[in-house]
């Protein structure tokens, strides 16, 4: 699948009219992308954790996502729809302990999980990711679930206008 559409790498897209994208939701990441700067004001997303950083986690990524969905009362099949995952995928991170996803299906998990940034910023860590303020998908994540917008659909549609990859599997 390619991504780019014409624009140069470090040019920023405007807002694609014929899309059912909320313009709110639109002019707020493009805001949170411009100035780097989280709705409390911190730099955002990743400066906010680092006073909080857990060197040692014992808990690996498939452990700590498995208990998310427990402790939510989540169905899986509801969990993996909602993060876009195929079954296979669901299925190979249930039945590997040491499962190590990539960072797309990771922040997929997040946002299927419906975490708030703080909660994600963990379970990134346990997979040995963090968020950046470098990274434009990294920052749509981070201001959706930061502003409780959980339909990754809608996501994914704003991360490909930013000639990124989608999250998920499917």
């Amino acid at each position: 699948m390619e991504y780019s559409k014409g624009r140069s790498s470090g040019s920023k897209p405007s807002y694609p009219e014929n899309s059912n994208i909320p313009r709110e939701l639109w002019d707020g990441i493009a805001g949170y992308i411009e100035t780097g700067y989280s709705s409390s004001g911190m730099h955002s997303p990743a400066a906010m954790y680092l006073t909080g950083f857990e060197p040692v986690l014992s808990t690996g990524f498939s452990q700590l996502l498995l208990e998310m969905i427990s402790s939510r009362n989540i169905d899986d099949s509801d969990f993996y729809n909602a993060a876009n995952l195929s079954r296979q995928v669901f299925n190979a991170i249930v039945n590997k302990p040491n499962y190590k996803p990539t960072k797309a299906t990771a922040l997929a998990c997040a946002i299927g999980l419906q975490l708030n940034i703080n909660d994600a910023s963990i379970l990134l860590r346990s997979a040995g990711y963090s968020f950046s303020n470098s990274n434009y998908t990294d920052m749509i994540v981070a201001y959706s679930l930061e502003h409780g917008y959980y339909d990754i659909i809608m996501i994914n549609q704003i991360i490909y206008e930013y000639n990124e990859k989608p999250l998920g599997s499917l």
